[in-house]
């Protein structure tokens, strides 16, 4: 029989308080790459057929730029301003 301090509820309400009420913990750059990398791909490919100054071959350098970008500014993500979603479209949507 588990005691009460060791039990999974109250693990999960302690580490609740510590962060405090409704905080969102901040996920690492290598947790969300997938999810970024898909934008900053649809972005480079919508790129590329939207405007004449790229040719197919311009997108892995267009993705690569739009990563970097929100590389660099990841750190000033803040899950409880805006969703991780919302976060990297506006800042592939700025570059």
């Amino acid at each position: 029989m588990d005691s009460p301090s060791l039990s999974k509820s109250n693990c999960m309400a302690q580490k609740s308080a510590s962060h405090g009420k409704g905080a969102m913990s901040r996920p690492t750059f290598e947790e969300i790459f997938p999810l970024v990398k898909g934008i900053a791909r649809r972005k480079a490919c919508a790129a590329v057929e939207t405007l004449p100054s790229f040719t197919p071959a311009d997108r892995d350098d267009i993705e690569g730029q739009l990563l970097f970008a929100f590389y660099c500014r990841f750190s000033k993500f803040d899950p409880q301003r805006a969703s991780l979603r919302t976060f990297a479209y506006r800042v592939m949507d700025n570059e």
